[in-house]
């Protein structure tokens, strides 16, 4: 995982869009399963014929898609502080979440620390890079 491997066997409570079933998964699972709907709700009749719709959560699934993704930012939140805390300690770790943390903050700095809090790139940044890897 390019998380890390302590994370590796952290479960997430995932909500199916189409039952509304909640139950829990493996973050690997909970990632898979989230990209896969995030992907397809492209597809729906509404954002088809109507592609400006696709900011907006209209659908019930939809409103459980935003709920999901509330739950994987505040994982990748939660991870991002525990990462930080391990390196004030032990330095930087070999997995990728760890040099994005280390190897980024001079570009991060350099674009301005207030600027990155205020508009929560860098949340952003890390979780385009968990999809991304999660999908290659």
């Amino acid at each position: 995982m390019t998380l890390g491997e302590e994370f590796a066997d952290t479960e997430l409570p995932y909500t199916d869009p189409k039952t509304g079933e909640t139950k829990t998964q493996m973050i690997g699972n909970f990632l898979n399963d989230h990209i896969e709907y995030g992907q397809m709700r492209d597809t729906q009749p509404h954002n088809i014929l109507l592609s400006e719709l696709l900011p907006y959560l209209i659908s019930p699934r939809d409103r459980v898609y935003k709920k999901n993704q509330e739950t994987l930012i505040q994982f990748l939140k939660s991870c991002r502080a525990k990462k930080l805390e391990e390196m004030k300690q032990k330095g930087p770790g070999i997995d990728l979440f760890s040099i994005l943390l280390s190897e980024g903050s001079e570009v991060y700095d350099s674009a301005g620390d207030a600027f990155l809090r205020e508009k929560n790139m860098f949340d952003d940044i890390c979780l385009i890079y968990v999809a991304a890897v999660s999908t290659t």
